[in-house]
Order: C-alpha cells, then structure tokens, then sequence
C-alpha cells in the first residue's frame, strides 16, 4: 500500500474512534459530571452522618461514681510479670573468628 493510503485509513480509524467517543458521551449526558455531583451529595450524607454521631456522643454524660466504690477499689491486679529471657546471637549469620 501506498503511504497515502495508510495516512487515509489512519485518519479515518481516528475519526470513527473520536465520532462513536462523542456519541456515547451525548448518549450518557455527560455522566462525568454527574458521578462528580453524585459523589458529593454522597460525601455530604457521610458528613452529616458523622456530625450527628458526634453531636450523639457529645450530650452522653458518664458517671464516675463506679471508680469510687469500695468494691472497685478492693480489686487486685493478677497480672505476672514477664521475666526476659536472653536470646541467641545477636546475629546468626555472623562468623566468629
């Protein structure tokens, strides 16, 4: 084929890519701008979801008294203390001498 050839078909492959790439855009209605509003109205509900939690978590009141109470008070800690126990070599791989 001639070079000609080939710049033509080219060109035309380009125009029916770029043509049927408008047309699904159109067809869509410009659906790039609509997921944009659409993830907004989406982060706005997760915002005003969150402050309504917040405002839920800031009128709870927690009483103190428990921490006061002698029989909180006579509780012990059981725990056992972790003794260390020495390891191997520092490094494994090292040669001694």
């Amino acid at each position: 084929m001639s070079s000609m050839l080939q710049n033509l078909i080219a060109l035309l492959g380009l125009l029916i890519v770029a043509g049927l790439g408008y047309y699904l855009y159109t067809q869509s209605g410009g659906s790039l701008t609509n997921t944009s509003v659409s993830g907004t109205n989406e982060a706005a509900l997760e915002a005003a979801e969150f402050l309504a939690r917040l405002n839920e978590l800031q009128t709870l009141n927690l009483d103190d008294g428990l921490f006061n109470d002698p029989r909180f008070r006579s509780l012990t800690d059981v725990r056992a203390e972790v003794i260390a126990i020495p390891v191997g070599r520092n490094n494994p791989f090292e040669v001694s001498n």
